[in-house]
């Protein structure tokens, strides 16, 4: 119970800081023009030739999950790792800041 109890003062500490909200929002913001993106006539034109000199079928493959796979996947490469540092760094030096390291 002391675990649950100190990871909830730990998340109150993350919540409590700009940066964490403003890492959401990149997130969000980021899916939203990837979803943009794989939309539009052109890219969806793009993936049908793609799909059909590899001999796959268009409709299988350019769904709602493959789509939403490939948004999951691009976010967490490109902002994931950005996201996570920002916020270990920030953790690091308001612990500093304390005097507990």
């Amino acid at each position: 119970m002391l675990f649950l109890q100190q990871l909830r003062g730990e998340l109150r500490k993350l919540f409590a800081r700009p940066r964490t909200w403003m890492g959401y929002g990149a997130f969000l913001i980021m899916e939203a023009v990837i979803l943009f993106v794989y939309k539009l006539p052109r890219s969806q034109k793009y993936m049908h030739g793609m799909l059909e000199r590899n001999g796959l079928e268009f409709g299988t493959y350019y769904s709602s999950l493959t789509i939403t796979f490939t948004i999951m996947l691009l976010s967490m490469f490109l902002l994931g790792s950005i996201y996570f540092a920002l916020v270990a760094g920030d953790i690091v030096a308001k612990e500093n800041e304390d005097g507990n390291l």
